[in-house]
Parts: C-alpha cells; sequence; structure tokens
C-alpha cells in the first residue's frame, strides 16, 4: 500500500460565484473545528488554494532534547522538528491533519458555480511520509477506520458550506493511477509509469515540482522505447534526438515527428524547463493537469504504434541499424 492511499479527495459544487464568500464559509467552519491556516492563501483570478493544519496543544520538550540543545548537539530548527516528530506520533492516525482546498470556476448540470475539492491527510500520512512508518503494517480494518473517518470528514466540510457532492470521497491513488500509467507497466516501461505516478501525486497535493517528474518521465520513456526497439539511444536529455530516431526507423513520418516534438519537447519539455530554470511562480493545479494528460496521450500513441503494433510507413521499412543518422 503507498502513502496516497491514506489521502482522501472530495470535489463538491458552489451555486455562487462569490470567491470571497465561499473562502470565508469554508474559513470560518474550519476554525470552528479546530484548524488554523498552515500558509498564505494562494489566490489568481477566479481560482484559489488554502491550506490548513489542525491545531494541536504544545507539548513540554523532552528532558534529553533539552540537554542536548544547551550543549549545543542540536539547534533550535532541529529542536522543532524533534519536537514536532513527538508531536506527531502522539496523535490518533486516523484525524485529518492537513486540509488543501482548491476553489476554480466550473460548471455543474447546466448551472454556473464554483468547483471546489478538498484533500484531507490523516496522521498516518506524515507518520508514513515522516516517521518512516510502514504503510504495510496497516492492517485492513485501521484503514477501513481511518478511511472513514476522513469520508466522513470531508462529507461534513461539504455539507457546511451548503455544497452538492459531484465526487464522493476517494483516496488519491484513485486520480493517480490512469490507464496511461497501467499500460506503460504492462508493456515494460515501468520506471515511466512510475515516475509519472509520483508526479502526478504531488501535482495532486498541491505542489508543483511534479512537474519536475514529467520532465524526466519523457526522456525515461523516450530513451527506453528507442532501446527496446533495439538501437541505441541518445541521452536521456536529448529527447528531441530520441524523437527523430522513430522518424528515421519509419514508425512515424515526418510531420507526426514535428507534432510530437512540437508537444513533448517544444511545447511541454521546454515548458517544464523554464519553470524550473526561471524565478519559480508556482504553476496553478490545472495547469499542471493538462501537462500530464498532454504527455499521457502521446505516450498512449507511441505505445500503441510503436511498440504494441510496431506500425511502419510503407515507404520505411528499411533496417533500422541503416536508418540511424545524427537528427
Amino acid at each position: 500500500m503507498r502513502a496516497e492511499n491514506f489521502v482522501f479527495k472530495i470535489k463538491f459544487f458552489m451555486n455562487s460565484k462569490e470567491l470571497n464568500k465561499i473562502r470565508d464559509s469554508l474559513i470560518s467552519f474550519l476554525q470552528s473545528e479546530g484548524y488554523s491556516y498552515a500558509n498564505p492563501i494562494s489566490s489568481f483570478y477566479n481560482f484559489l488554494s488554502i491550506t490548513f493544519m489542525l491545531n494541536t496543544p504544545p507539548i513540554s520538550t523532552p528532558f534529553n532534547l533539552r540537554l542536548k540543545r544547551i550543549f549545543g548537539f542540536i539547534d533550535n530548527q532541529k529542536l522543532k522538528q524533534e519536537i514536532y516528530f513527538k508531536t506527531i506520533s502522539k496523535i490518533r492516525s486516523d484525524m485529518p491533519y492537513e486540509i488543501n482546498i482548491f476553489i476554480y470556476l466550473g460548471k455543474w448540470k447546466d448551472f454556473d458555480g464554483m468547483i471546489v475539492e478538498v484533500l484531507s491527510k490523516p496522521v498516518i500520512y506524515f507518520k508514513i511520509t515522516q516517521l518512516l512508518y510502514s504503510p504495510n503494517l496497516v492492517s485492513s480494518e485501521e484503514y477501513s477506520f481511518i478511511s472513514t473517518e476522513n469520508k466522513i470528514f470531508l462529507e461534513k466540510i461539504a455539507k457546511a458550506v451548503h455544497g452538492y457532492i459531484i465526487e464522493a470521497p476517494k483516496p488519491l491513488n484513485f486520480y493517480i493511477e490512469t490507464e496511461v500509467t497501467e499500460k506503460l507497466k504492462s508493456f515494460g516501461f515501468e520506471k515511466a509509469a512510475e515516475i509519472m505516478r509520483k508526479g502526478k501525486e504531488k501535482i495532486e497535493l498541491g505542489d508543483s515540482g511534479g512537474l519536475d517528474d514529467l520532465r524526466g518521465a519523457i526522456e525515461n520513456f523516450l530513451y527506453h522505447l528507442i532501446s527496446k526497439l533495439g538501437d541505441e539511444p541518445f541521452p536521456l536529455h536529448e529527447s528531441e534526438k530520441n524523437i527523430s530516431l522513430l522518424k528515421n526507423f519509419g514508425y512515424i513520418d515526418e510531420n507526426i515527428e514535428r507534432v510530437i516534438k512540437k508537444i513533448l519537447h517544444g511545447g511541454i519539455y521546454s515548458f517544464i524547463s523554464n519553470v524550473k530554470t526561471h524565478p519559480r511562480k508556482d504553476v496553478d493545479l490545472f495547469t499542471s493537469r493538462l501537462c500530464f494528460n498532454i504527455v499521457e496521450e502521446t505516450f498512449n500513441y507511441l505505445i500503441e504504434r510503436v511498440w504494441r503494433f510496431k506500425i511502419k510507413n510503407k515507404t520505411d521499412q528499411n533496417d533500422t541499424k541503416n536508418n540511424r543518422k545524427e537528427p
């Protein structure tokens, strides 16, 4: 079982375009439930994201940590981290601990309004990701209890602000594992599938750093596709040249080569590289999802045409060994 199995998501509709009122209603409810802002509210045009953390009672600093601080073995930052770990370890695993909210314009049943997506990360998620607690130690009964508690809490949020539930609460892995990632695994591209899965998990959790994983998936997939076809690929970072090899081998023509280069290299790959190397401004959730969707559809096309059915252009049936040339 993976960590994302312990994160739960609900989607509901608000029959209102008043973003600030919806925001204030959600803030008021979550504060009444014992949560507070974990970061500044991130707001774009008709889009807003907020993160809340459960308020926890302060614990006294353990004697051994006080000694370590006095004698200089740990600094204040390390001391705070150790206290945080102690706090996490003492809270019930099922408790919703971090709440991520995304609000944006949308439509439901021909009504215009706002779509609200809410993620609930219970304490067990942080025990797994930060305290190295093995998810495999969670029994099916315990998982069922954690799932039920968080699903009920998410539904409670929706009902408290008079939302219409569009998608009932589900584990996050329901949104991460797609038909294309499953296809990648089934045809032997396990590493590319795993990189895609990790990247998608990050963006669904509100971390645009998942785009870096998407770039890695593009490099890895093209490299191993050429390798599986029996030829030597160009280095991972030369994805454009590996696309050209597919044309040289006769699997795609010049027009499709140009389209794929524009999509994967000139479009998505360059966009991600610019986001990474320039002063960083977080990419919003929808742009990140768009990038993943475009790449998945391109991978799907190449898997079906090049690897599964090995369709070649009629005019390019020569031995691939004779078709390798510098793109």
